[in-house]
């Protein structure tokens, strides 16, 4: 599903109702906030992603489109899962301006519990 905040990689809806936007990155390095917007470190050098995008902004908008029912979009869980960079000093249980910054392990941990 191509959208204005870019592509979202998975749109999942529980039973009860509660859903999830999952975006994945496969980025490699070490992924951490700075305070503003998530940057990604290799080494001594730092990045930003995309130019400058804020991935954390995307991944909201991208939790946006599946429904236009203001409930089910404040329910629904915005996820974003790095396949292969290490998280630095970002605490995966707590979102990060709404949105839960995760590695693999805990994607999985965050949609089964």
């Amino acid at each position: 599903m191509r959208l204005e905040y870019g592509d979202a990689d998975a749109f999942l809806q529980a039973p009860s109702g509660k859903c999830f936007v999952i975006d994945t990155k496969s980025n490699k390095g070490s992924v951490f906030y700075d305070g503003a917007v998530l940057k990604l470190r290799y080494g001594k050098q730092v990045y930003e992603f995309g130019n400058g995008k804020n991935i954390l902004r995307a991944v909201k908008g991208q939790a946006r489109a599946p429904s236009r029912d203001e409930t089910r979009r404040a329910l629904c869980n915005k996820l974003l899962c790095f396949t292969q960079a290490r998280m630095e000093e970002i605490d995966q249980n707590n979102s990060i301006d709404g949105v839960y910054v995760v590695d693999t392990v805990n994607l999985l941990r965050m949609i089964t519990s």
